[in-house]
């Protein structure tokens, strides 16, 4: 979390007071910092971010002016990210805030990427067990810039740099079993997909189901 002077939008921040420093909740459910920093009491005007998780290497912050921007990055081997290790990312940005000893900055996290399920119709399925369900050459690393969650200031993705990964893979290990008629949610909690949000522009990325039918896989 970090906050700065502002004036009226967010890309007017300057002087940074606090720069990516981690929070810990305390017994009365506050998060807080080890540290003691002082809040300007002459009347200036405060801007606040945060993210979640505070984790270096899935969240690299930039240093650059205005609203807080970093780079977000699933973690992958050979290209490919397993879902079950994806995990949630969320940010907030909040503005105009002034020096209040009896209140808390209450910093409304949102969540920045988006969850995708999949259900099975099994009365129109190849008989069979599911080996996997994987997402093919979608972005795994992209950048965020946080803005005013009230307004809607310079919040949103930017794909320009993005990286592609092979593939985002749910493998299921012994199976999953298509002739199951009382189960058909092929992804439980553990399975949802939380893919940062992109349009499909491209012939090469691809959802895919791998599927046997006890002779081979499809």
């Amino acid at each position: 979390t970090d906050y700065d002077n502002t004036t009226t939008t967010l890309n007017d921040v300057t002087a940074n007071f606090i720069d990516n420093v981690a929070l810990e909740r305390n017994a009365q459910g506050a998060w807080i910092h080890a540290k003691r920093y002082n809040w300007p009491s002459d009347g200036s005007k405060l801007a606040f971010f945060a993210y979640y998780p505070y984790d270096a290497e899935r969240v690299q912050v930039k240093d650059v002016a205005g609203p807080m921007q970093f780079d977000y990055e699933m973690p992958a081997t050979d290209g490919v990210v397993n879902a079950a290790d994806q995990g949630d990312l969320m940010a907030c940005g909040v503005k105009d805030l002034t020096h209040n000893n009896s209140a808390n900055v209450v910093l409304p996290l949102r969540h920045a990427l988006t969850a995708v399920k999949f259900v099975l119709d099994n009365d129109n399925v190849v008989p069979g067990v599911i080996k996997s369900v994987s997402f093919e050459h979608v972005y795994r690393k992209s950048s965020y810039t946080v803005g005013n969650i009230v307004d809607g200031v310079d919040y949103g993705w930017n794909h320009t740099n993005a990286v592609v990964a092979d593939a985002i893979t749910y493998s299921y290990g012994t199976g999953f079993d298509t002739t199951d008629k009382e189960n058909n949610n092929l992804t439980p909690d553990a399975a949802t997909f939380l893919m940062i949000p992109q349009s499909f522009t491209s012939d090469d990325q691809l959802i895919s189901v791998v599927i046997n039918d006890g002779v081979q896989d499809y």
